[in-house]
């Protein structure tokens, strides 16, 4: 079975599970998969705030535990601020949308139309890092052809996960160093998902909302795949990349003309459990990538692996919701006790991808 056929596997499983008492010990065996909870209508009066899309009212909870099948639910509604409960795909679309998917997964011009874009010089810039005799002053001469990674790496290295101190660094060279080899792979990596070219205005939130969650889940996989002896570096790339076959396939949703734009949400949903992981991996086979980054698509990955990426994308998912004010605090702390992600790490984790979301918007 491969990767992602089995983390989604873990993902759509129905296990229950109580929370444990405060005063026992996390169970690493243990998961977020909780009780289902059905949502309440939209209402059409509902107030927006200046700055927060509208979003479906789902009942706060603090004693039933969502099941990662409605965290993920939930999480899509409050992205499409619209209620996936009420919208049907009909058997005609159904075979249509089948058929776009297929196309993505098959056509290799189709794909590049509405693929994250890479740029020339990425490939070559991971080589360089991934050359252990490369030396500081040729991956300094890499990154440099490359404005959108130099960028980035400033930002970073100013960033509290590598300047806790917060002492002002404006030097390249010495941003280079600070960061290190695979922190340089993280950001290079990060830079491919600069968003489609032929993405609408009007879908700007998805797509903000879809690179934080990737964020989120990527920092969430490396930190706590790291004291279980796991390749943080993988981790990473796993939580980075682990949709981006639903960001390729919600923009070409948003071009086809025979789709009407209020049932955009509908369709992109409904064509979730078909295949998108095989789409994921001819992206990036597509852009040449390492064998290193490829293996998060095969059966190369371990099982322990699987599980930090499925921790990692629930609890993505619940951070968002619990900033939507969709759950709250106490919700969202049993769900993190569940997935075994212990206070202190939970902290790290919102501040450390709260910065990287807040530094790719400056």
């Amino acid at each position: 079975m491969r990767f992602v056929d089995r983390v989604i596997e873990i993902l759509t499983s129905d296990i229950l599970i109580f929370s444990a008492p405060e005063d026992e010990e996390d169970s690493d065996d243990s998961a977020a998969f909780m009780h289902e909870k059905e949502l309440e209508p939209m209402s059409e009066n509902q107030p927006k705030t200046e700055n927060t899309p509208s979003t479906p009212q789902l009942e706060k909870s603090t004693e039933t535990l969502l099941s990662s099948t409605q965290i993920k639910q939930d999480f899509y509604q409050s992205i499409f601020q619209a209620n996936l409960n009420t919208l049907r795909v009909l058997q005609p679309q159904r075979l249509h949308l089948h058929e776009l998917l297929e196309e993505l997964i098959t056509d290799k011009q189709a794909r590049r139309k509405f693929m994250p874009q890479l740029s020339a010089t990425t490939p070559k810039v991971l080589q360089c890092l991934r050359d252990e005799s490369s030396s500081i002053e040729k991956i300094i001469k890499f990154i440099h052809k490359d404005a959108f990674i130099s960028a980035a790496v400033l930002k970073a290295s100013n960033s509290i996960l590598y300047n806790p101190g917060n002492q002002r660094i404006d030097s390249f060279e010495r941003a280079v160093v600070i960061i290190g080899r695979t922190g340089l792979k993280s950001i290079a990596c990060t830079s491919m998902l600069k968003p489609a070219p032929q993405i609408n205005k009007e879908d700007g939130y998805f797509e903000d909302a879809i690179y934080a969650h990737s964020q989120r889940t990527a920092i969430a996989a490396q930190l706590i795949a790291e004291p279980l002896g796991l390749n943080p570096f993988i981790a990473y790339m796993a939580g980075l990349f682990h949709n981006i076959g639903e960001v390729t396939l919600y923009h070409r949703i948003s071009q086809d003309q025979s789709i009407a734009p209020e049932n955009k949400a509908c369709h992109f949903y409904y064509l979730q459990p078909f295949n998108l992981n095989k789409l994921s991996e001819e992206i990036i086979k597509q852009w040449q990538l390492s064998e290193e980054i490829s293996d998060i698509f095969s059966n190369k990955t371990s099982a322990k692996m699987q599980k930090v990426l499925a921790k990692a994308i629930v609890l993505s998912q619940a951070i968002h919701l619990c900033k939507m004010n969709l759950i709250d605090d106490a919700a969202f702390n049993r769900i993190a006790l569940a997935l075994s992600v212990k206070q202190s790490l939970l902290e790290k984790i919102i501040a450390l991808s709260d910065d990287s979301i807040n530094a790719k918007k400056h």
